[in-house]
């Protein structure tokens, strides 16, 4: 099965490159806005209909329900398709590069 194609919703992060994903360079506009005052409601990115909670949840459990708990890594991929799988995996690595700089330092 394909996974649902994602609509662009005007959300920046929709709108970025893999580079401004991958290091998310699409959400510096909001940081420099609120370096220089509190942030208000109005100055948050709305979410994307394709991230809401119910969407989520009519892509998820149709392949829950039809793979099974112990395929968790098919349930996400048969959901969501790999776009989400990957970046999962890239921030894992990053997330895990960063926390051996002290060991390697030490060392």
């Amino acid at each position: 099965e394909k996974a649902m194609a994602l609509p662009d919703s005007g959300h920046p992060a929709d709108r970025a490159s893999c580079p401004s994903r991958f290091w998310l360079l699409w959400l510096w506009p909001l940081l420099l806005r609120g370096a220089a005052g509190p942030l208000t409601e109005d100055d948050i990115f709305p979410l994307p209909q394709h991230l809401t909670c119910a969407s989520l949840d009519q892509q998820w459990f149709p392949q829950w329900r039809r793979l099974g708990k112990l395929q968790i890594v098919a349930v996400f991929r048969s959901a969501y398709g790999w776009r989400y799988g990957l970046v999962v995996v890239v921030f894992s690595v990053w997330l895990t590069s960063l926390a051996m700089v002290p060991i390697l330092v030490d060392g």
